[in-house]
């Protein structure tokens, strides 16, 4: 991929809405249009925000965070005008792979909508692991080391060399840092809320339906936004890149390093708490 530069989205993924978040696109013009449109497309819809928004049912919970994190980034697109027209460049964190594909009109928003919401259901069925972010001194050596005691994480996104995310049983957490510590390896860990080993092996058995749903969105890699690049790890098409995060570990380290290669005019990061840009910033970014 060359250097040059332009403008650039980052939709972000789960984990990073707060209930306060949700309350303040509440209290939008743009967020209560979209809320209305969504719920035309998919019974509950308004329900779920609205028990979000009061208290009644978590952020996290696997329904609410895939759907609301797909409204926030299309809320943020829209409240700040940004489109196709002036945009050059588009990638994603982990679920915001979803907003991508939909912002680059590959895909509808009533098929998308119903396919996350099929997801969730496929999904829950996987029980006993949790996400966390994880910071290590040795990644190479914690994995060898836990996987020789058979306390293996899945690693899930590697975000830096020793950072990143991984999905494991709750309750082997104090076991495996007590075996690290024995081998001199340092491991800190930040649980997520999450109970979806999201872009590990653990989820290879459903991979087949989730192809099999996404199809049924009448996926088209169309070139009516060819103009604009999506940045891949692996160079993959946008569809063929969902495919392979399915199960695979989602290398968000290697997009950071192409964005900084790019080195955009301008960034807009759609998380609530803008920490992709402040990743990029750290990685040396403008």
């Amino acid at each position: 991929m060359k250097k040059m530069s332009g403008n650039l989205v980052a939709f972000s993924g789960q984990g990073n809405l707060t209930q306060k978040n949700v309350i303040e696109i509440l209290n939008t013009a743009t967020g209560k249009a979209l809320i209305d449109e969504y719920s035309k497309h998919l019974k509950g819809f308004n329900g779920i925000i609205n028990q979000v928004a009061k208290g009644k049912l978590s952020v996290n919970d696997s329904y609410a965070s895939i759907l609301l994190t797909f409204l926030s980034n299309d809320w943020f697109v829209k409240e700040n005008n940004i489109s196709t027209e002036n945009i050059d460049f588009v990638t994603s964190h982990s679920a915001g792979i979803f907003n991508a594909a939909y912002f680059l009109g590959q895909v509808n928003l009533r098929p998308i909508l119903n396919f996350l919401t099929r997801r969730a259901t496929l999904l829950k069925q996987i029980k006993g692991y949790e996400m966390f972010a994880f910071v290590t001194n040795d990644q190479q050596k914690m994995l060898t080391v836990l996987r020789n005691n058979e306390l293996n994480p899945y690693l899930s996104i590697q975000s830096a060399k020793d950072r990143g995310t991984f999905a494991a049983r709750p309750e082997n957490l104090n076991k495996m840092i007590k075996c690290l510590q024995e081998h001199k390896v340092m491991l800190k860990v930040i649980p997520l809320k999450l109970t979806i080993p999201y872009h590990t092996k653990l989820l290879s058995k459903y991979a087949w339906r989730l192809i099999q749903l996404l199809d049924e969105t009448n996926y088209q890699e169309n070139k009516k936004n060819a103009h604009i690049a999506f940045i891949s790890p692996k160079d993959l098409s946008l569809k063929n890149e969902i495919i392979f995060e399915m199960d695979n570990t989602f290398n968000w380290f290697a997009v950071k390093n192409k964005i900084i290669s790019l080195a955009p005019k301008r960034v807009f990061d759609t998380s609530p708490n803008h920490f992709i840009l402040r990743d990029l910033k750290r990685m040396g970014l403008y």
